[in-house]
């Protein structure tokens, strides 16, 4: 089932649409430009109806955000008016539709549901690609072979490779990629996620993990995990 998130500076119409779409697709509501971003990362959502003037964070920061983080969902925008920088910002980030404020819940609902049969026809996907695109977002370095121990790992995961992470995972790595020890694969995952954290983007970082308290990055577990779920999810 398809994932939908509702945005709206007013809750009663965020929860108006939410009910009419409630039957057909899972969603979640927003009311506020920082809860929507990360709202993204937790229920990484399909189709996002955007308001642009939602309060502590606006709909064009958040349009920057998502779509410089990989974000490839649609975007259904809502505006208070249809000035030229909301059309530039459309054109600009993908967007083809959107409404003016007030609108009919019913048409955004029409709407979506349009998208989503759009969604479910789309088959054109390439694993390999989206992995190198979503590294290199974070912050990863150009050149596969600068990274080639990561994408290997996420690669076997997503195929189906199981086990401990350790034993079974980086030993089918090292196959792969040449290294005389797991303990090489495990160095190569850490200094490149390490150099990743230090150089990308932290907001890009933020809709894939969690802060942590400490202020350092994902564990290679946990980073080969959360990843490979964002690409099943886009594939989805």
């Amino acid at each position: 089932m398809l994932r939908v998130l509702i945005t709206d500076s007013s809750r009663p119409i965020a929860e108006r649409v939410a009910k009419q779409l409630s039957g057909d697709f899972l969603v979640e509501i927003c009311c506020d430009g920082r809860s929507v971003l990360r709202k993204v990362r937790s229920f990484e959502p399909d189709i996002v109806l955007l308001d642009m003037m939602l309060p502590l964070l606006d709909g064009a920061s958040i349009l920057h955000t998502l779509r410089t983080s990989g974000f490839a969902g649609e975007i259904v925008i809502v505006s208070a008016n249809q000035d030229l920088f909301t059309c530039a910002l459309m054109e600009k980030y993908g967007i083809s539709y959107g409404f003016i404020k007030p609108y009919v819940p019913e048409n955004a609902v029409s709407c979506i549901h349009q998208l989503a049969v759009d969604l479910l026809n789309f088959a054109d996907w390439d694993v390999e690609t989206e992995i190198d695109h979503t590294l290199l977002r974070l912050g990863f370095q150009m050149g596969r072979s600068r990274y080639e121990c990561t994408f290997a790992a996420i690669l076997l995961r997503y195929n189906g490779e199981e086990g401990d992470i350790s034993n079974c995972l980086y030993a089918e790595v090292r196959k792969m990629c040449g290294k005389r020890t797991k303990e090489a694969v495990e160095k190569a995952i850490r200094d490149a996620i390490d150099h990743a954290w230090e150089h990308g983007d932290r907001v890009v970082w933020e809709l894939y993990f969690e802060p942590r308290k400490d202020g350092k990055g994902p564990s290679n577990e946990v980073f080969i995990e959360r990843i490979v779920r964002a690409l099943k999810h886009r594939e989805r």
